[in-house]
């Protein structure tokens, strides 16, 4: 996967959402921004970038974050130059970190002298700069180092991927097969678990995995005992675990963040109870099953942090999806169908109301509020402040209306 440069200098875009962009990504969330890269048309999903502050004090590196989409043209940030029609290269960035000054300091670029980054174009004023991969992992210690990112950051507690969707996060390039596609993995240092709960694998069998309140119950592989090195590794002290689950036998994984596991017993195979690490956020399992009264959701509850965020039931998403299938509402796709079998039943879903705008609590239905649409018209939808409606983007890509929106 490639690696980035992007460039913001205050005196040029005023970036009016900064402080509020930088608490929203602190809390978690996955909504992408839109960002130029200059001349470049080669960002591809996956691919890592470092946003740098240039210009006025304070400089240096004030964001990291992956690529979620490819490259792509835009309407120009300059509301002038978009007004005449103009456009620029851009590509969709799901942000892991943005520093908030009025509590940090960017990372000086001084960091690198005398390192294999001290050869990136830290003076050009374009975005879209190529970082070279030795360079990129330089960056990447020392701006986690600075800020405090662990390796949990690149993914955001409550949403939902693919197997291949977390190789791609972590620079690999995904695979369809093999160690990825059992119960648990182990890249570099890390665990990856990806337990099925209450229900059977593809395969037929069913360890018995179930949730205890907060915590997961959950078996090894046939035939693990306690003594063997995998079961060791992964619940020594020093361990990092990321656990994933789904209540079906295929689509993506909700991420409950990291976790830390309790053997219980002399089992073969062993049976551990994995407990969230301090800070990570509760995962659904401690939501009700069913939705309230009897298909609505309140959704947009305040909690104070530097701005106001809003909170979303994830059950909201699920029973939209039950409703409206994971096709998506603009192109009509489904990765199923275009990918050969990858990625069934994922889908991201779209409020037709964006809860933002409301500024209240609000009683949100899943079936007449949200709408099941794929990462490339999502991010398009958005595109715009309103954003465009489901019927007036398949209007520009000159499609027949649909009956799924009022």
């Amino acid at each position: 996967m490639g690696s980035w440069l992007l460039t913001w200098n205050p005196a040029v875009w005023a970036w009016t959402e900064h402080a509020a962009d930088a608490a929203r990504v602190s809390e978690g969330s996955t909504e992408p921004i839109r960002w130029s890269t200059g001349n470049t048309k080669k960002v591809s999903v996956g691919d890592r970038a470092f946003l740098l502050r240039q210009g006025s004090d304070p400089k240096g590196i004030v964001g990291s974050a992956w690529a979620v989409s490819d490259s792509l043209v835009a309407r120009h940030h300059d509301p002038a130059r978009a007004a005449r029609g103009e456009t620029m290269n851009a590509a969709m960035f799901r942000f892991d970190h943005i520093v908030d000054f009025a509590h940090e300091k960017p990372l000086p670029v001084s960091t690198f002298t005398g390192t294999v980054a001290a050869s990136v174009n830290w003076n050009t004023p374009a975005s879209g700069i190529t970082v070279a991969p030795d360079a990129s992992r330089v960056i990447d210690e020392q701006w986690r180092r600075h800020v405090g990112l662990t390796s949990s950051a690149r993914f955001s507690v409550g949403s939902y991927y693919t197997r291949e969707e977390v190789q791609v996060a972590l620079g690999l390039t995904p695979q369809s097969g093999g160690n990825w596609f059992t119960g648990h993995h182990q890249h570099n240092r890390e665990w990856f678990l990806f337990p099925n709960v209450g229900v059977a694998g593809r395969t037929g069998h069913d360890y018995g995995n179930a949730w205890e309140g907060d915590d997961l119950v959950w078996y090894g592989k046939t035939n693990s005992r306690k003594d063997h090195d995998t079961v060791r590794s992964y619940l020594a002290d020093d361990a990092i675990v990321h656990l994933f689950s789904r209540n079906t036998d295929r689509g993506p994984f909700e991420y409950h963040g990291l976790v830390r596991g309790e053997l219980i017993g002399d089992e073969s195979p062993v049976k551990v109870i994995w407990r969230k690490q301090a800070g990570t956020a509760p995962t659904s399992a401690a939501m009700p099953n069913e939705l309230p009264s009897p298909e609505s959701v309140f959704e947009g509850a305040k909690k104070q942090i530097t701005v106001n965020a809003y909170e979303r039931d994830r059950g909201a998403r699920n029973k939209c999806v039950a409703h409206w299938t994971a096709r998506c509402s603009v192109c009509s796709m489904t990765f199923a169908e275009v990918y050969r079998g990858l990625g069934e039943g994922y889908i991201h879903v779209h409020h037709l109301r964006p809860i933002a705008s409301i500024g209240r609590e609000y009683q949100l239905n899943p079936i007449d509020d949200l709408r099941p649409v794929c990462p490339n018209c999502h991010a398009v939808l958005h595109f715009s402040n309103p954003p465009l409606s489901i019927e007036q983007l398949r209007t520009r890509l000159g499609l027949e209306a649909r009956l799924c929106e009022h």
